[in-house]
């Protein structure tokens, strides 16, 4: 399982629980897309894109 957020693949994992937790670098619109493959090698994908808003200053 990769996890891949704005185009940058920012984890991958080989055995479950398949999670990641985020921290945005910044407000505004970003990407996050999940890949998978099973031992076949079909490989399978969502996404979403979402809007941060709210963060201060300190929160980055």
């Amino acid at each position: 399982m990769k996890f891949i957020i704005d185009g940058k693949a920012v984890c991958a994992l080989r055995a479950a629980p398949y999670s990641y937790s985020w921290t945005p670098a910044k407000t505004g619109a970003a990407s996050i897309e999940v890949l998978a493959a099973d031992a076949a090698g079909n490989v399978a994908s969502a996404s979403v894109n979402v809007r941060v808003e709210g963060m201060q200053p300190e929160d980055l």
